[in-house]
């Protein structure tokens, strides 16, 4: 029996076609986020850090839905680059994190850059498979 029994199996694989989707995905934004200065991944903890403004390292991680050690790493490059402040939350153990003007001005010019790389690949997919596709990808992101 051995492992050519999987071989169809991992042709069809959950991890294996959402990580080379969001690869692909990620390395075209990317391309078009190269102008700002950011890449896909830091414009996500950004937009995060802006939506949900004041918020500890753990509520990025958990609206992420990372691992928060990954989230720490993530923040100190932007921490390093004025991008995000990161202070003492009230009970100390917590970190607060926000957004600086610096910060406020990368979004500027990077968000115009983001909307044109999601229309990109808005139009290649058509707006129906996009609907249908974006209602699949939340619906897979709450399974745990």
């Amino acid at each position: 029996m051995g492992i050519e029994r999987y071989e169809e199996a991992v042709g069809a694989c959950a991890v294996h076609n959402l990580r080379r989707a969001s690869r692909n995905v990620t390395r075209s934004f990317d391309d078009a986020l190269q102008p700002s200065g950011l890449r896909a991944t830091q414009l996500d903890v950004l937009i995060t850090v802006w939506r949900m403004e004041g918020t500890t390292m753990n509520g990025v991680a958990e609206a992420l839905a990372m691992d928060r050690t990954t989230v720490a790493r993530g923040l100190d490059g932007l921490h390093k680059r004025r991008l995000i402040s990161i202070a003492p939350a009230e009970d100390r153990r917590a970190r607060r994190i926000r957004l600086t003007d610096e910060g406020r001005r990368a979004l500027e010019v990077a968000l115009p850059l983001w909307e044109q790389a999601q229309e990109r690949l808005v139009e290649a997919l058509g707006d129906g498979r996009w609907a249908r596709m974006l209602g699949d990808l939340k619906a897979t992101a709450r399974i745990r």
